[in-house]
């Protein structure tokens, strides 16, 4: 057992654990032995019972009106019924009890009986009743906006409707229905047919009510469900034909075909495509909006995706066969020979060289066009490049190595060393200045010099290992995989930590609204920050396992964001899909710089701009937090327009505390909350200089050094 990253307690229990369930009444784990026939109860760390329960237990439940367990014994064709550490009843079903969920509006308990053909209805200790259903039902899924209970009965192709203790209806479905998931706002239940032997049969059915409205073809093999309640869309993942179909209502509004395996993905925004890299199929995806316009055929083992912003072209390193190709839209226009490989590549948009990074021969290749101009020695097994786009430089990052590599053109000028490892690297395009994460902290450098160091607490095998800076509120993102949570940065001190979801793995910034988009390995779910706040959690599809490897719901190799509609496209690396996702309108608070200097018993009156994103159009109420005492702070308009800019008056009273107050502007409308953190300084007298508190830092912030335009590449070679 886990609490926080120790692990408490090691728990010897009965043979094959097969599910539990936490009771809220008691705070008992309750878990079933399947093949041990026994339910093991614990409480925090102890077991603190071991209870027979011949038959075979498998399937648990938790009452949500009492406080009693209950546990399907799949060979006794019978539930028993757990109070505490007590067995109070126990009670005859149908064969092979396989599933149990509760109605919290009605406290009924239904169990699902796949050989027994039937559902039975347990209130409290007692048997209700006992409902046919079809043959050999497979689950049963609860619309709690309207009480309805949906139990696919995967040999007699329907579905039964039950409403408290009365079927309602059976509904005729496609062929083998075996699962449902329900969007409750429309109230459409789709109910996913697996079609059998003949794949023209992979359908789902939707169900309004007790009526069905409607059939849709999804693709090869139909196999997990669910459905997004903020668009109202259900994601089909098609095992066979690698792809999901996204259905809302009874209309398919999209198939989405990424790869086999979805590598990285990459926006050009000279075409606004999307290029997602098939590391499987060698082959890379092209995407405009939610369709996948052209699969093009490139070298073996595809890895990464690189774009020159500048002609368009995009560059794609083959790890296995020592190439890179080179596409122009949708056409394979050259592919570059002889790179010994390679695994990542970026682009300098001042100068146009391509660096490449070759795994095993610790080198980088320098391409311009579709020739090589350099070959230079950098770090140890070089896994990642990114280019600073303010100085030009570029950043070689390698695998287990503390040591950077720093080229400038096509010369190394440096080679910064970390306290561990670097693993990730981002850039402010403000000051210039590289974060770079090592495991326990994130270093910020100017050029090849490392400037300062903050020791975040994480450890270097297993701690900080992505980076992000926003580019609208210069803020550093740098996610904690030991702790779970993402710590702010600004400049180079920590102003914030935000929990997020299990093992933060990758981050992405949208250049628009400043938002960061967090995706997690352990979680399917992408968790949005902006500015000091968690803004919103967007949950991905979850599919079923492929592969015995496949240890995670949803695992997001990489994401990009798409500037204009802020898209967040995310590869699902095992399960052969891009999702997209859809984000809705929104507002942001605009950088309050420089410094409100007031002097004691004045008044100072600035601008606030508001900024609405993606055509944003509900009125937003404002607020100032952190105000030094005896002030007074007035807003107009307030609420204010989101597209526009609020007035802001601050009256400091005489005898107001003196120096600097951070202050705090809030900004709300709806769900939706924003803020951004302004200096005021109170003097007083002519100038504040002559009167600045003894504690009050004067040290200057330091200027970033301007680093020189890197040489003018050779001429250009014809494509």
């Amino acid at each position: 057992m886990l609490s926080g990253t120790a692990v408490l307690a090691r728990l010897e229990v009965a043979p094959y654990p097969a599910q539990m369930a936490v009771n809220p009444a008691t705070g008992y784990l309750y878990l079933s032995n399947s093949h041990g026939d026994q339910v093991t109860v614990i409480s925090h760390t102890a077991i603190i019972s071991e209870i027979n329960l011949p038959g075979n237990p498998e399937a648990i439940g938790v009452g949500p009106a009492n406080s009693y367990t209950y546990v399907a014994l799949r060979d006794a064709r019978a539930v028993a019924i757990i109070s505490g550490t007590e067995i109070v009843a126990t009670l005859p079903v149908g064969g092979s009890p396989s599933v149990i969920r509760a109605n919290p509006a009605t406290g009924f308990i239904y169990v699902v009986n796949g050989a027994g053909s039937s559902v039975t209805v347990i209130s409290g200790t007692e048997t209700v009743a006992t409902l046919p259903a079809g043959s050999y039902p497979r689950t049963v899924t609860l619309n709690s906006r309207t009480g309805y209970l949906y139990v696919p009965n995967f040999y007699s192709d329907d579905v039964t409707v039950i409403s408290g203790t009365q079927v309602v209806a059976t509904l005729p479905a496609g062929v083998y229905p075996k699962s449902v998931a329900i969007d409750e706002d429309s109230g459409y239940v789709y109910v996913v047919n697996d079609g059998g032997p003949s794949r023209a049969l992979d359908t789902l059915t939707v169900i309004s009510g007790t009526a069905v409205v409607g059939t849709v073809q999804v693709g090869d093999w139909p196999w997990g469900i669910a459905v997004n309640p903020r668009n109202g869309c259900a994601y089909v993942a098609n095992y066979w034909s690698d792809n999901v179909t996204v259905v809302r209502g009874t209309a398919v509004i999209t198939t989405l075909h990424a790869s086999t395996f979805p590598r990285a993905v990459a926006y050009n925004p000279a075409n606004g495509y999307f290029y997602v890299a098939d590391s499987v199929g060698d082959r890379v995806s092209v995407i405009s909006g939610t369709q996948v316009v052209h699969t093009v055929a490139v070298g073996q083992e595809p890895v990464s995706v690189a774009v020159n912003a500048a002609d368009g072209r995009v560059y794609v390193p083959n790890l296995s066969s020592d190439s890179v190709s080179i596409i122009s839209g949708t056409v394979v226009v050259a592919t570059v020979e002889n790179v010994a490989a390679p695994i990542a590549a970026a682009v300098s948009p001042a100068t146009g060289y391509v660096y490449v990074c070759n795994l095993y021969d610790n080198t980088a290749t320098v391409l311009y066009g579709t020739t090589i101009v350099a070959t230079v020695n950098v770090t140890a097994e070089p896994r990642r490049v990114k280019v600073n786009p303010r100085t030009g430089l570029a950043y070689v990052l390698g695998f287990n190595s503390p040591t950077m590599t720093v080229i400038s053109g096509t010369a190394v000028i440096g080679s910064p060393v970390m306290k561990w490892s670097a693993t990730d690297i981002a850039f402010d395009p403000t000051s210039g200045y590289a974060y770079v994460t090592d495991g326990e902290g994130v270093a910020v450098l100017d050029g090849t010099t490392i400037i300062a160091y903050l020791s975040l607490g994480g450890r270097h095998d297993y701690g900080f290992g992505v980076v992000a800076v926003s580019p609208v509120s210069g803020y550093v993102y740098a996610a904690d995989q030991l702790r779970d949570q993402v710590v702010v940065i600004s400049g180079t001190r920590t102003i914030a930590t935000l929990p997020v979801s299990a093992y933060p793995f990758r981050m992405e910034t949208d250049p628009g609204s400043g938002r960061v988009y967090v995706s997690h390995l352990k979680s399917p779910e992408i968790t949005v920050l902006s500015g000091r706040q968690v803004v919103n959690r967007i949950t991905l599809a979850s599919f079923p396992p492929v592969n015995w490897w496949d240890l995670y719901p949803s695992y997001v190799r990489e994401m990009a964001v798409e500037p204009g509609s802020g898209a967040v496209y995310v590869t699902n690396y095992y399960h052969h899909t891009v999702s997209v996702l859809e984000v809705q309108p929104d507002f942001n608070l605009a950088p309050v710089s420089p410094p409100w200097y007031i002097r004691s018993g004045t008044v100072v009156t600035r601008s606030i701009e508001l900024v609405s994103q993606l055509d944003f159009t509900e009125p937003i109420t404002l607020s100032i937090t952190g105000r030094p005492s005896g002030s007074v702070v007035t807003i107009t308009p307030n609420p204010a327009p989101p597209a526009g800019a609020a007035t802001v008056t601050v009256f400091i009273a005489p005898g107001a505390p003196l120096g600097p107050h951070t202050l705090t502007l809030l900004g709300t409308s709806g769900t939706l909350t924003h803020s951004v953190e302004f200096p005021l300084v109170v003097f007083v007298g002519q100038t504040f200089l002559h009167l600045v508190p003894r504690n009050y830092p004067t040290t200057p912030t330091p200027v970033p050094t301007v680093w020189p335009t890197p040489p003018p590449p050779p001429t250009k070679p014809p494509p």
